[in-house]
């Protein structure tokens, strides 16, 4: 009954954070309008270390998440 098509993800309560690379990718993405960028790496940390997907060990283009759009990106740099 839950609807996986639209969601509201909140990685800043994840048990595993953006590494500071992932940051870095995420920013110089965000910053150069990169969207295909920004979409892979929200995908793929999504898919691998978002906390209620722990059983996910592989992310590909056949496997993972993958958005058909994103609405906004918030994002508090601290």
């Amino acid at each position: 009954g839950y609807d996986y098509r639209v969601r509201t993800l909140d990685f800043a309560n994840s048990d595993t954070p953006f590494t500071s690379e992932e940051s870095r990718e995420l920013a110089a993405a965000l910053a150069n309008d990169d969207h295909a960028r920004v979409v892979a790496l929200l995908e793929r940390h999504a898919t691998l270390d978002y906390p209620e997907n722990k059983g996910f060990d592989k992310y590909s283009d056949q496997f993972g998440f993958h958005f058909d759009h994103i609405d906004s990106v918030h994002i508090d740099w601290i």
